[in-house]
């Protein structure tokens, strides 16, 4: 197994012919970290990448998969908010049509006790009509009448 620390180039092992991995663009140097007023900013580390390395991004140990797990992990987020919201969205076409339903189920049920009232009404007004008819037929009759 190879050892995640790039071989010194100064050591008496490395050849002349043998290729080695510069993972840092620059060595560590602990003057500059006592040099540096307050905390690493953004724009600090914006300045220590070159713009050459970006060409070169994949050649680094684990980049290629750190960035294809972070592409998976995006599309996995994506298609589950997709998802959720399609859902969401459905549900809430569901709640409004059930909404609209429930409207005219309450007007249907209006519309149909008016009917009644009304029918009932008119019921009434005929019946009252024909009680009065009668006791205006039996008013016309003559006395005797009304005992055979």
């Amino acid at each position: 197994m190879a050892s995640p620390v790039p071989p010194n180039p100064n050591s008496p092992s490395t050849t002349p012919n043998q290729k080695t991995l510069n993972v840092w663009n620059k060595p560590i140097d602990e003057n500059d970290a006592e040099n540096h007023a307050g905390p690493v900013t953004f724009t600090d580390a914006v300045e220590t990448v070159k713009i050459g390395e970006l060409s070169e991004v994949a050649k680094y140990p684990c980049v290629r998969n750190a960035l294809l797990q972070g592409i998976g992990a995006g599309f996995g987020a994506g298609g589950l908010r997709f998802v959720a919201g399609a859902s969401m969205a459905s549900y809430e076409w569901c709640q409004y049509g059930r909404r609209c339903e429930r409207r005219e189920m309450k007007r249907n049920i209006e519309i149909v006790t008016e009917g009644r009232k009304d029918q009932a009404r008119k019921k009434m007004e005929q019946q009252r009509e024909e009680a009065e008819a009668r006791k205006l037929q039996e008013a016309q009759k003559p006395w005797y009448s009304r005992f055979w």
